[in-house]
């Protein structure tokens, strides 16, 4: 009885032994067995879903998994390095070994504002060249004092980072709070990965 060893390109992984009557299907592509009838056709569905990146929608409880009752459970079991293309959101993401990681899209809408801000009012939300109003979860932003005042006991630079709403206040030598401006920079970029918010 002749069997294959299908080796991974990290050769310290064990390759998947595939008897030669058998169709191993341990992965999102199967094995053939070398006197498998079906040995021409699953090498062709293989080059298929190889080709399409596995295209399938996402599932509906999270946009960052495939959904397994269209793809019929064949991304179920995904290796490190695997891609995927997500239909629902038109990203092909990657298999990191634990998750599905989106890939950086190429042309997407990025803007900024920065200035000054007083305190008590909300940092302005960017728009893009093309015209694409950003969301505060697709920016990041940064305030800091825009100048300091002499005899302060003490500084609050922040902002909310729910609303974004700027604290910029002093407080001086009579305990006296003041109210003060703030320089800012907002960044938004369509479809942000990394959200948050700096005080310097």
């Amino acid at each position: 009885m002749t069997t294959y060893n299908v080796k991974y390109t990290n050769s310290s992984k064990t390759p998947i032994t595939v008897d030669e009557k058998e169709i191993n299907t341990s992965l999102s592509v199967n094995f053939p067995g070398r006197i498998r009838l079906e040995w021409g056709e699953t090498v062709n569905e293989n080059l298929m879903r190889l080709l399409e990146n596995f295209a399938v929608r996402s599932s509906g409880a999270d946009v960052d998994t495939p959904d397994a009752a269209t793809s019929g459970a064949i991304l179920n079991v995904p290796i490190e390095g695997q891609l995927w293309f997500n239909k629902t959101n038109n990203r092909l993401y990657s298999f990191d070994g634990a998750d599905w990681r989106p890939y950086a899209e190429r042309g997407q809408q990025y803007a900024a504002n920065y200035g000054q801000i007083r305190h008590g009012q909300q940092l302005p939300l960017p728009v893009s060249p093309g015209g694409y109003n950003f969301d505060y979860d697709e920016c990041i932003w940064a305030v800091s004092p825009f100048s300091y005042f002499t005899g302060f006991r003490n500084v609050q630079c922040n902002n909310d980072s729910i609303n974004s709403t700027v604290t910029m206040t002093y407080t001086n030598s009579l305990f006296e709070t003041i109210q003060g401006t703030a320089n800012y920079l907002i960044i938004g970029i369509q479809r942000n990965e990394n959200l948050g918010n700096s005080v310097f």
